[in-house]
C-alpha cells in the first residue's frame, strides 16, 4: 500500500491532532450554572468533563477512550476534583469505566446533545497558530492479524514515555488513533493505525522547528515499539508540514526524508 494515496488535498492536520478544550466555565453566569444543577444535576465540573469528552467523540467518530491523567490536564482540574466529577457522572449513568479509561454511555452522549445548543459552540477552533508535522508510513509484511493489533494496542495504551503522556485511544471500524500530550500540554502526538498496515504519525506544537524535531524523535521511538511488537519492520517514509492560521490549514512545504526505524 503506497502511503502516498494519504495525501488528498482535502487532508487536514487538524484532524489528526485536534483536541478541542472544554467551555471556559468562567464564562459562565451564575443563572447558567444554576440552570444547569437544576435542570440536570449537574456541577460545573461533571459539566467541564461532559464536554470535553462529549465534543472530541463527535468530531472524532469514534470510541474515545481518555485516561485520568488526560482529562486531569486537558480541563485543568485538581485531581481531586476530577476523581469527584468521574465518580458521580459513573453513578449518574453518564460515563463508565473501562480498562483504567473513561467513555461516554448512549446516555452521556444524548446528555451532551442536548446541552449543546445551549452552552457550547462547537465551532470554535481552538487550534490557531499550531504546526503540523505529519508522516505517513506502513507495517511491512503481510496484513496485520486481530492478535498483532491487539499486541500494538496493548504495548502502546495507556504507556507514557520521555515527556509524552498517553491521553487517548479512539476505534474506528478498520482503524484505531492513539494520542499523546507533552507534559506542558504544548505538543499533540497521534498515531493512527489502519486501515490496513497504514500508519500516520501527526504532531503539532508552536513552533515549526519543534513539530519538525519532535516527529523525528517520535517516529524512531514509536517505529521500535511497534516492530517489538508485530515482528515486522516499520518504516516511515515521507512527511509534509502544515501551518495552521486559524482559519483554514494550507501546506508549506512538501519535503521528503528516508528514515526508517
Amino acid at each position: 500500500m503506497d502511503p502516498d494515496f494519504l495525501f488528498d488535498p482535502e487532508f487536514n492536520p487538524i484532524d489528526q491532532t485536534s483536541f478541542v478544550s472544554p467551555v471556559d466555565t468562567r464564562e459562565f453566569t451564575s443563572s447558567h450554572i444554576s440552570q444547569l444543577y437544576d435542570s440536570e444535576q449537574l456541577t460545573q465540573d461533571e459539566y467541564m468533563i461532559l464536554d470535553f469528552l462529549g465534543i472530541n467523540t463527535i468530531e472524532k467518530s469514534g470510541s474515545l477512550l481518555i485516561s485520568f491523567q488526560g482529562l486531569k490536564r486537558l480541563t485543568e482540574l485538581h485531581q481531586a476534583r476530577v476523581t469527584k466529577a468521574l465518580n458521580r457522572l459513573m453513578v449518574k449513568g453518564f460515563l463508565e469505566k473501562i480498562d483504567a479509561s473513561y467513555r461516554l454511555t448512549e446516555a452521556g452522549l444524548s446528555l451532551f446533545t442536548k446541552l449543546v445548543a445551549q452552552f457550547r459552540d462547537t465551532n470554535s477552533q481552538l487550534n490557531s497558530g499550531k504546526h503540523y508535522t505529519v508522516a505517513n508510513g506502513l507495517i511491512q509484511g503481510p496484513p496485520l492479524s486481530p492478535f498483532q493489533i491487539k499486541q500494538i494496542s496493548d504495548g502502546l495504551v495507556g504507556k507514557w514515555f520521555g515527556k509524552y503522556r498517553f491521553i487517548t485511544k479512539v476505534d474506528f471500524e478498520n482503524a484505531f488513533e492513539i494520542c499523546w500530550i507533552s507534559t506542558n500540554t504544548s505538543i499533540t502526538a497521534t498515531l493512527k493505525i489502519g486501515p490496513g498496515n497504514s500508519l500516520i504519525l501527526a504532531v503539532s506544537a508552536p513552533l515549526q522547528t519543534m513539530a519538525q524535531q519532535e516527529i523525528h524523535l517520535l517516529t524512531e521511538h514509536l517505529s521500535q515499539i511497534l516492530e517489538e511488537n508485530v515482528d515486522a519492520p516499520v518504516v516511515f517514509n515521507s512527511f509534509r508540514i502544515y501551518e495552521d492560521d486559524g482559519k483554514y490549514t494550507k501546506e508549506v512545504d512538501d519535503g521528503r526524508i528516508q528514515f526508517a526505524g
